[in-house]
């Protein structure tokens, strides 16, 4: 298994370790019913929503077992997202960004850099994604970065922000 790199660079971002200092920014993102619709988490309220995410983040981090960047561009301090990599039935990919932000292709760049770097660093078996059956951005995004479309996961994951029942998901993977 591969250790969590410092920083990955992309040709416009900086994706490095997520931090419980990045909190308010995250609180930034977090708090918009837009960028939070379909997440698995409810819209954060306040800013101590979005710190027992970024405390439970560190520990699988350190033993490698997942994966939190935070996106920011080319360096800057300020977080704007987040791409992960968890270890789930291979590699599963998922990420939120800053609704300011949307619509610039950083993260499908911030998805390609991922790939790259676990194809030359992990022992893979699968790199795949999910999203809810009515998130036709993140499909687009999937799509976007080289996936393809394999089916729907019923009652996969529970988007707390569209319903108090778990959702179907369409399923994304590397060819």
């Amino acid at each position: 298994m591969a250790e969590f790199p410092p920083v990955l660079m992309t040709e416009r971002l900086s994706l490095d370790r997520a931090h419980i200092v990045d909190a308010a920014d995250v609180f930034e993102y977090a708090s918009d019913p837009e960028v939070s619709k379909y997440m698995t988490f409810p819209t954060a309220k306040t800013l101590d929503d979005v710190v027992p995410f970024l405390t439970s983040i560190q520990e699988p981090m350190d033993f490698n077992r997942e994966f939190h960047w935070g996106i920011r561009l080319d360096n800057a301090p300020k977080l704007i997202g987040i791409v992960s990599m968890t270890r789930f039935h291979g590699l599963e990919i998922g990420y939120c960004l800053h609704r300011e932000f949307w619509g610039n292709g950083y993260v499908p760049e911030a998805v390609i850099g991922l790939i790259q770097w676990a194809m030359r660093n992990e022992p893979l078996q699968r790199i795949w994604a999910s999203c809810d059956v009515d998130n036709e951005n993140s499909a687009k995004t999937l799509k976007k970065v080289g996936m393809t479309e394999e089916g729907v996961l019923r009652r996969w994951a529970l988007h707390p922000n569209v319903s108090d029942a778990p959702r179907d998901n369409r399923v994304f993977s590397l060819p």
